[in-house]
């Protein structure tokens, strides 16, 4: 990593096509920035629509989320849904983004992040395996968090 906090940059090519992806961090500071970042990208003319989700405040944003960004976009060139889940994630959402998984839009981005893992869960060992979809956000180093602080 070259700096931290790291750049959703970093782990997701937002000029290639779309599809989901998981970002797993309990820093919740990492987090925020990322969605800053993700926010900014709907300045200026580039066509990009971006929502943000909540599970924390809303039972529904798992399934709102991927209706979302399931839709095809009509005045934009692509939508980035951001999915926020900042505790352990229920067996129905589970499901239901195991099923977005094998049928998601690809001119649509659902970046899901993700505080708290049950690293014990099927789908979690699952998803780990998918290298490209899936991100665990490293601790910084020693001499990172020096230069953060």
């Amino acid at each position: 990593m070259k700096n931290y906090p790291p750049s959703i940059k970093d782990f997701i090519d937002f000029g290639k096509s779309g599809g989901i992806f998981f970002v797993h961090c309990p820093e919740r500071y990492v987090l925020k920035t990322m969605k800053g970042e993700i926010s900014a990208l709907s300045d200026g003319d580039n066509g990009v629509e971006v929502c943000f989700f909540d599970a924390g405040e809303n039972k529904n944003a798992v399934t709102e989320a991927i209706g979302t960004a399931s839709e095809i976009t009509l005045f934009a060139t692509s939508r980035v849904v951001v999915l926020d889940i900042p505790e352990k994630i229920s067996d129905a959402d589970q499901k239901a983004l195991e099923r977005y998984i094998d049928s998601c839009e690809t001119t649509n981005f659902l970046i899901v992040f993700l505080s708290e893992i049950d690293k014990r869960l099927k789908f979690f060992k699952s998803l780990q395996k998918l290298t490209k979809i899936y991100f665990p956000v490293p601790l910084p180093s020693t001499v990172e968090l020096k230069n953060f602080i």
